[in-house]
C-alpha cells in the first residue's frame, strides 16, 4: 500500500515543480518599455470663475479649429495651461485671490464652456483695485481664447460684462479699441487694447475708468506686460486708438488714443501719445493737451518730413463760456517728445476776434496782415456803431456796450497806428488817430488817452518801440479802465496785459493750465 502512494505524491511533485517553472520563465521575460505620449497629459477641465460667464452659443464660430496630432511639429497639440503673467511694467496689480487666469480649453472643455449656467451669476466685487484685477485677468485669458483676434475679444468682453451686471444692454456699453501690430519694431506682433472697467465707477454716461493691456507673444501665449490705467492728474476714461504708426521715423509705432470725460454739455478730449519701446512703456507727450469736442488729424503740418498730430476744437457747450471761437493746436516732435509748437485760431470776422489776430500779426512783424486785421474790425465797429446793445442776448454777435465799444475801437486805432509807420504810412496813422479823436471820446477811456501817447512818443523820437511801450504804461495805469466788455465768459480768449504792447517782445502765452483743463479764461490783470 505504502508502494502505490509514493509514485502519486512524485507524481504530484512534478506536476508542481512543472507549473513552477512555466510561471518563472514568464516572469524573466523583458517588459515592453512604455511609449512616451505625443500629447501632455489634459489638465482636468477648468472651474469657471464667478465673474466669467461662459461665452452664449452664438460665439463658437468665432473659435478657431481645434489642433489636430497632425499639425506641424512645435505647435500646439493641447493648448497649455497659461503661466501666471510677467511682472506689471506700470501700475502694477497684486494677484487676485477671487478667482485664477482661466487656461486655454482642449475641444471638450469648449463644448462644456458654450453651455449656459443655470442660474445667473453673481455681481463682480465692487472694490475698484479688486474689480481691475478681474478684469485684468479676463482680458488676458480672452485674448488667448481668441488667439488675439480683437474683434472676437470685444464680442465675448462685452457680452461676459453684460451679463454679469445683470441688464446693461451690450449695445450701450463703451466700446473695446486695441491694436495689433508690430509696435516696437522687432518683426513681431504685439497687442494693445483698452476695455471699459464696467462697474460701480463706470456709469453708461460720464465717466468711465479704462484699463489698457499690452500684450507681447510668447511661444504661442499673448503675455500681458503693462498696464495702463489711471495716471493720476490724466485719468484714463472712454479710451479710443486714433492713430498706431512710426510718426517721427524712429523705427517704433506711437500710438495716439484719446480719452473723454463727458460733462452735462460739453465733452473734453485728452490727447495720449505714448510707444512700447519693447521693454518699457513710455509717453511721448511734453504736456497734457484736453480740447473741448476735439476732432484729431494726423498730418506733416510744418513740412519737415515728420507727421504732427492737430488737436482741432475749444468751444464750450455752455451760456457761461462766452464768445468762443475753434482752435488748432499742433503738436510736434520736437527735443524728444511732443510739443505744443502752435495755437491757430479759426478765422472769425467778429471785431474782437479781428483785434486779437492783429495783435498776433504785429508781434509777428507782419505789418500788412496786421493793418488788414485792424481795419477790418475798425470798419466792423463803425458799422454797427449806432447799434443797439446786443450783450450778452445775440452770443453770435456780442457787441459790447458804451464805454467798452469805445475802448475796443481806441485800441484797433492803436493797432493801426503801429502797423501804419511800419510800412512808411506816417500820415495815414495820423488820420487814424483824429478819426479817434471825434469818435471814442467817451469817458473811462485810456485807450484814446493812450493812442496820444503813442504818436506823441514816435513823433518825438521815430522809435516805434518805445512809444509802444510807453502807450502800454499808459493803459496799465487805470487798470479799472482796461475791460473790452462788462464781463468776460470763463472760455473767452483775452488779450493780456503784458501783450498790450505787441512789439517789445514780452508776451504772455496761453496759461499752461489751460492745455490741461481746456479752458482758456480767467486772465488776471487782462483787458
Amino acid at each position: 500500500m505504502l508502494r502505490e502512494k509514493v509514485p502519486s505524491i512524485s507524481g504530484r511533485l512534478w506536476l508542481l515543480l512543472f507549473i513552477a517553472l512555466i510561471l518563472g520563465g514568464c516572469g524573466s521575460m523583458s517588459r515592453p518599455t512604455p511609449t512616451t505620449a505625443s500629447y501632455p497629459t489634459p489638465s482636468p477641465t477648468p472651474s469657471f470663475p464667478t465673474f466669467l460667464s461662459p461665452l452664449p452659443s452664438y460665439h463658437s464660430p468665432l473659435l478657431p479649429p481645434t489642433p489636430t496630432p497632425s499639425l506641424t511639429p512645435g505647435m500646439w497639440k493641447t493648448p497649455p495651461v497659461l503661466p501666471a503673467p510677467l511682472p506689471i511694467l506700470v501700475s502694477p496689480l497684486p494677484a487676485p485671490t477671487l478667482w485664477p487666469t482661466p487656461p486655454l480649453l482642449p475641444a471638450d472643455a469648449v463644448a462644456q464652456a458654450l453651455t449656459p449656467p443655470p442660474t445667473p451669476l453673481p455681481k463682480p466685487p465692487r472694490a475698484p483695485k479688486r474689480l481691475q484685477d478681474d478684469y485684468f485677468h479676463l482680458v488676458t485669458y480672452l485674448v488667448n481664447r481668441f488667439y488675439g483676434d480683437l474683434d472676437a475679444v470685444q464680442n465675448a468682453y462685452l457680452t461676459q460684462v453684460a451679463r454679469a451686471w445683470g441688464g446693461p444692454n451690450q449695445g450701450l456699453l463703451p466700446r473695446v479699441y486695441g491694436v495689433r501690430d508690430d509696435l516696437d519694431g522687432d518683426g513681431k506682433e504685439e497687442i494693445l487694447i483698452f476695455v471699459p472697467l464696467v462697474g460701480e465707477q463706470c456709469g453708461i454716461a460720464s465717466l468711465c475708468p479704462y484699463m489698457g493691456i499690452l500684450f507681447e507673444q510668447k511661444q504661442a501665449l499673448w503675455m500681458p506686460h503693462v498696464v495702463l490705467t489711471d495716471g493720476g492728474d490724466m485719468p484714463l476714461s472712454l479710451v479710443r486708438v486714433r492713430f498706431a504708426s512710426d510718426m517721427n521715423n524712429d523705427g517704433k509705432a506711437e500710438v495716439v488714443f484719446l480719452s473723454e470725460i463727458r460733462g452735462a454739455h460739453t465733452n473734453f478730449v485728452q490727447v495720449w501719445i505714448g510707444q512700447w519701446t519693447g521693454s518699457a512703456w513710455r509717453y511721448l507727450i511734453a504736456r497734457p493737451v484736453s480740447v473741448a469736442f476735439a476732432h484729431v488729424h494726423i498730418r506733416d503740418w510744418d513740412s519737415d518730413g515728420l507727421a504732427d498730430v492737430l488737436v482741432r476744437g475749444g468751444i464750450v457747450a455752455s451760456v457761461g463760456a462766452g464768445l468762443q471761437r475753434e482752435h488748432t493746436i499742433v503738436l510736434a516732435w520736437r527735443y524728444g517728445a511732443y510739443q505744443i509748437i502752435a495755437d491757430v485760431p479759426e478765422a472769425s470776422e467778429h471785431p474782437y476776434f479781428l483785434m486779437l489776430d492783429a495783435n498776433r500779426a504785429l508781434a509777428n512783424r507782419k505789418w500788412q496782415q496786421a493793418e488788414g486785421l485792424a481795419m477790418s474790425a475798425w470798419a466792423r465797429l463803425r458799422a454797427t456803431w449806432d447799434m443797439p446793445n446786443t450783450f450778452p442776448d445775440a452770443e453770435n454777435e456780442w457787441l459790447p456796450p458804451q464805454p467798452y465799444r469805445s475802448r475796443l475801437l481806441a485800441y484797433v486805432g492803436i493797432e493801426r497806428m503801429l502797423a501804419l509807420p511800419a510800412r512808411g504810412q506816417d500820415t495815414k496813422a495820423l488820420s487814424v488817430l483824429t478819426a479817434l479823436e471825434s469818435t471814442a471820446h467817451v469817458s473811462s477811456n485810456p485807450y484814446l488817452t493812450a493812442a496820444r501817447r503813442l504818436w506823441e512818443i514816435y513823433r518825438r523820437t521815430g522809435d516805434l518801440v518805445t512809444a509802444c511801450n510807453m502807450m502800454e504804461k499808459s493803459i496799465l495805469a487805470y487798470p479799472e479802465s482796461m475791460a473790452f466788455y462788462p464781463r468776460y465768459g470763463y472760455n473767452m480768449e483775452r488779450l493780456g496785459a503784458k501783450n498790450l504792447c505787441p512789439l517789445d517782445g514780452d508776451i504772455t502765452s496761453v496759461k499752461e493750465r489751460f492745455w490741461f483743463t481746456g479752458i482758456r479764461g480767467p486772465v488776471a490783470d487782462s483787458p
